[in-house]
């Protein structure tokens, strides 16, 4: 539901989609896209962890964080390893879209 929101906003273009944290970061290789979305809870590298390699490499790029979990130590956590927005995952996938549109044409 969420891709069907995001891909349908004008001028923006799913390009990549990984399963994990890793593959997120490998991904940055092939350039550093507009934004990015990351589950916390991902398998082989979590997305905090992936947050701070992602910004290391793409400082530019808005990194959005969705989690089902919203402990206050989460999201400082996440924020301070250089997320852009922390989104809870009960976020209706319409308001997830236009977040990631008003944070992409803010910069």
């Amino acid at each position: 539901m969420l891709r069907m929101y995001i891909g349908g906003l004008p001028d923006f273009e799913i390009t990549r989609e990984a399963g994990n944290g890793a593959e997120a970061l490998m991904q940055m290789g092939a350039g550093c896209p507009d934004a990015v979305l990351l589950d916390i809870g991902m398998p082989v590298m979590n997305g905090i962890e992936a947050t701070w390699q992602i910004r290391d490499l793409c400082p530019q790029t808005k990194i959005i964080i969705l989690s089902a979990f919203t402990a206050e130590s989460l999201v400082s956590e996440a924020m301070a390893r250089g997320a852009d927005l922390y989104l809870e995952k009960t976020t209706p996938p319409k308001e997830i879209a236009a977040a990631v549109e008003r944070l992409v044409r803010a910069a």
